[in-house]
């Protein structure tokens, strides 16, 4: 019986002390996660079909920072945007649906294509309009309509890229609605 305690005693000592060398050895994990260097911001101009989002991306931070915006396509290097969706609640079902922005001027083209990485020095903005007709929906292809613009968000989805070291990740932005 003083054997048998014993050892359990023991098995129960060991397990204690390789379960705490185990976890002194993990890293810890982080509470918070880091704050992105940029920031987005958008706000909804003109009525109507002219619509536009005009998107702002602010680089908060003391150092340059440049971010994949989308795509250079053909000869003329003509830029893509293929990085923004704006995220709309579906009244019918509460669930979440996004709008693509997918320029119809730029549906067709074709040739090589290279990354288009926008460069934005410390403490400095990059702006661009978007225009909210051609923001479509990846579910039923439809428009994004300029009055369920409240209560929406701007998301850029900014990716790698394999030529160039820029930043990654998602920013967001509450969009205000529209005169």
């Amino acid at each position: 019986m003083v054997h048998a305690q014993c050892r359990m005693a023991a098995i129960i000592g060991a397990i204690l002390l390789l379960s705490s060398g185990a976890t002194a050895t993990q890293a810890p994990a982080a509470a918070t996660t880091a704050v992105p260097p940029l920031s987005l911001s958008a706000s909804c101009t003109g009525e109507g079909q002219a619509a536009t989002l005009q998107v702002r991306i602010d680089n908060r931070s003391d150092r340059d920072t440049a971010l994949v915006l989308g795509k250079l396509v053909g000869a003329e290097q003509t830029r893509v945007i293929d990085s923004l969706v704006v995220m709309a609640i579906r009244l019918a079902t509460g669930a979440n649906e996004d709008f693509a922005f997918i320029n119809p001027k730029h549906a067709m083209l074709t040739g090589r294509s290279t990354a288009w990485i926008v460069p934005i020095r410390a403490g400095e903005t990059f702006a661009l309009d978007a225009p909210l007709q051609y923001f479509i929906s990846r579910l039923t292809y439809a428009l994004l309509d300029p009055l369920t613009i409240p209560g929406t968000r701007l998301l850029l989805e900014a990716r790698p890229s394999g030529a160039a070291k820029v930043w990654t990740g998602t920013l967001e932005a509450t969009i205000d609605p529209c005169p």
